[in-house]
């Protein structure tokens, strides 16, 4: 194991081929260059290739997609992980729409993908279990939803959307583009607790898909173009 503090990102294979590595490599080497003062920027299609034999050694299928995990930790070291297969094909919508509670924490040091922004969002997960809920969204101390089950979160309201800070984070950039070619536009004020209600849906994205909330603090959301965004998600790979 490596020990931590390390950074992670978790690679979506589809079709026997890694998505959007670049993307990711350049954000763990920036947060390794930021964090721990060390660099990694491994070459494109030698790490492609490695990644490429964990999931030839685990013999995932290329029907359905399939994920490897990138650890690196404070020394530069680098560990490939694999971590399963999807029941979808894509980013696309997922069947589950789970319940959510808001848990109210920040994560000190950054809020990139560390070792310690895990350990923090499973004890919120925990925390809102306790409370009946599936999920934790995640309220920082300016009281901006930013995650959910910790990812990167968005919500609609006729055509406007809304998402708190996702500085970094490959799939929420990437969705934000899908936002925008389904014709809906951000609106200037971030995801927060005094305006999360007033949205008609929830959902949050990551190497899994797009899952849609079904309920937040007991409010109802509904699930419509969330949909049509997951669909726009898949265009960029056509």
């Amino acid at each position: 194991m490596i020990p931590t503090p390390y950074i992670y990102q978790t690679l979506q294979f589809t079709a026997g081929e890694p998505r959007l590595t670049g993307a990711h490599l350049l954000a763990l080497g920036e947060w390794a260059s930021k964090l721990f003062d060390v660099d990694y920027a491994p070459e494109l299609t030698e790490f492609e290739e490695r990644v490429k034999r964990v999931v030839a050694t685990e013999r995932y299928p290329d029907r359905l997609s399939s994920f490897v995990r990138v650890e690196v930790d404070a020394e530069g070291r680098e560990r490939l992980l694999p971590a399963g297969i999807s029941l979808y094909n894509g980013y696309t919508m997922r069947s589950i729409t789970p319940s959510a509670a808001i848990i109210h924490y920040d994560v000190p040091f950054s809020d990139f993908h560390t070792s310690l922004r895990e350990s923090a969002a499973q004890f919120a997960t925990l925390r809102a279990q306790l409370a009946g809920a599936d999920i934790a969204i995640r309220s920082n101390a300016k009281g901006e939803c930013v995650t959910a089950d910790n990812s990167p979160l968005f919500a609609l309201r006729g055509n406007m959307a809304a998402t708190s800070s996702t500085r970094g984070d490959v799939e929420a950039a990437l969705t934000r583009h899908a936002i925008e070619a389904a014709g809906l536009q951000f609106m200037a004020e971030p995801l927060n607790e005094e305006n999360i209600f007033d949205f008609d849906e929830l959902f949050y994205v990551d190497h899994r898909g797009v899952t849609s909330i079904e309920r937040c603090n007991g409010h109802i959301y509904m699930s419509l173009k969330a949909e049509r965004i997951a669909s726009h998600l898949e265009q960029f790979f056509k």
